[in-house]
């Protein structure tokens, strides 16, 4: 812009920011749904959480597609694709923590909460160990694999959102 280029590693800083500025727009949403009794379940939210985070990884598989070789793409698609695992997340996390308080025995709801972290610790370990295949797969192919992970993701929390409303009553 104007002759300065932005430091890639304000990139990291994207990420925050939108969640700072999304989280009450979302959170506003989610209760204009609950005051027209149309609020998704908790577990289908966290689907769709992990859908629109699979759109993103779509999008950055599309962007490399059509990237030609040894050129870079514009810091504005990455903010969108940024922008999209961001909302995915809002949707994911805190519903989910929200969700384990919510279903846990109120004497076990703290060891609860610790499996629910621990968890992403397991998560987080299994990135590290898929990011080693970004070098090998490249970056459409690994894009791709990362859409497909969360679009798998998202459809197995759907399929157990309904198996869960009929045989639990949870919403």
């Amino acid at each position: 812009l104007f002759g300065w280029t932005m430091p890639s590693t304000w990139f990291q800083s994207f990420n925050p920011f939108l969640i700072f500025v999304l989280t009450p727009f979302l959170a506003k949403f989610w209760g204009w749904q609950a005051n027209k009794q149309k609020e998704p379940a908790s577990v289908t939210k966290m689907g769709m959480g992990c859908f629109i985070m699979g759109l993103g990884f779509v999008a950055l598989a599309g962007i490399f597609h059509y990237l030609p070789e040894g050129e870079k793409t514009h810091w504005l698609w990455l903010f969108f694709c940024v922008f999209f695992f961001t909302v995915g997340e809002i949707y994911l996390s805190p519903i989910g923590l929200s969700f384990v308080t919510k279903m846990s025995p109120a004497r076990i709801v703290s060891m609860m909460m610790g499996v629910w972290l621990l968890s992403s610790f397991f998560g987080n370990t299994l990135a590290g160990e898929l990011g080693a295949y970004y070098e090998t797969m490249g970056a459409q192919n690994f894009s791709g694999m990362m859409a497909a992970l969360s679009l798998t993701a998202a459809i197995i929390l759907l399929v157990m959102s309904k198996v869960m409303k009929k045989t639990l009553h949870v919403a």
